[in-house]
């Protein structure tokens, strides 16, 4: 008698195959759409941080402007002009001025401040430097700017201009600011995408808040001796009076209103104050 026939259930190997080839297609369709999310993702992600960088980078300007200081140097002897030169120079690569600061800063609670643009191949990078502005008888030269900051990097192209008020209540710009008698009212920051040519801070400038030395709060106003007034407008006080002598002393005692008196300046009075900047180009925080 022959043995029983015994049958299993399987698959056949077409059946295998055509399994393995149906799981291969969709673990590659599912690598191709992970690989897309992520590539999404990570650009999301970087454009956020570049965008998130910005504008720190702008409120750290907007601070360093805003706060910059009107640090005047009489002229020497034997130049012309009645004012002195205040100490903010600049040019389309550099900007360099004196700003209240923050920790480890001078005596007087402030900073020298540089800004420099710094190329290197198709990057360019805005890199903030400071050091502690050492009051009343340092210039910029005398310092060594340390403590790099880099606020931007990327390919773009940047550039600072300078706002100057006129007498008419028109703005001007220009590409340097040096030996000037004043601040600028205005600086900008230009930041531009080089293939499209498109400035990422919509040329809007930074406003200077000063527009006289410290010193106008304590020095007397220069005197003219024959009772004319004077750049705010009140009669000027005569040397022989108490209120001369007593402008005299302090001129004397402090080194700072001294310099005021001897650059001739009408306190409050350097250059012409111009309209009110736009709303959106005050970009000093409160």
């Amino acid at each position: 008698m022959l043995p029983a026939r015994t049958t299993a259930n399987g698959f056949t190997l077409l059946e295998i195959l055509t399994a393995l080839a149906i799981a291969a297609a969709i673990i590659v369709g599912m690598t191709a759409l992970l690989h897309d999310v992520v590539l999404h993702f990570d650009r999301g992600t970087r454009g956020v941080s570049e965008a998130e960088r910005l504008l720190q980078a702008v409120d750290r300007l907007a601070t360093d402007f805003g706060s910059a200081r009107f640090v005047l140097r009489p002229n020497v002897a034997g130049t012309s002009g009645p004012q002195g030169t205040a100490l903010f120079t600049g040019d389309s690569a550099n900007v360099t001025f004196v700003a209240a600061g923050g920790v480890a800063v001078g005596p007087q609670g402030e900073e020298m401040v540089r800004l420099s643009v710094e190329p290197d191949g198709e990057v360019s990078r805005l890199v903030r430097r400071r050091a502690a502005w050492l009051e009343p008888h340092t210039q910029f030269p005398d310092i060594p700017p340390q403590d790099p900051v880099v606020l931007l990097e990327g390919k773009v192209d940047i550039s600072f201009a300078y706002g100057r008020i006129t007498p008419e209540a028109g703005l001007t710009w220009s590409d340097t600011w040096t030996g000037e008698s004043g601040l600028p009212r205005l600086v900008r920051v230009v930041v531009r995408e080089p293939v499209s040519g498109v400035d990422l801070l919509a040329e809007a400038p930074f406003l200077v808040r000063t527009d006289a030395p410290a010193a106008c709060a304590r020095a007397a106003q220069p005197a003219t001796g024959n009772g004319q007034p004077t750049g705010n407008g009140q009669p000027a006080p005569n040397p022989g009076s108490a209120a001369g002598a007593n402008g005299a002393r302090r001129a004397a005692a402090d080194p700072a209103a001294a310099n005021a008196q001897q650059a001739g300046l009408g306190c409050l009075s350097i250059g012409p104050s111009g309209p009110a900047a736009p709303a959106d180009q005050r970009r000093v925080p409160g």
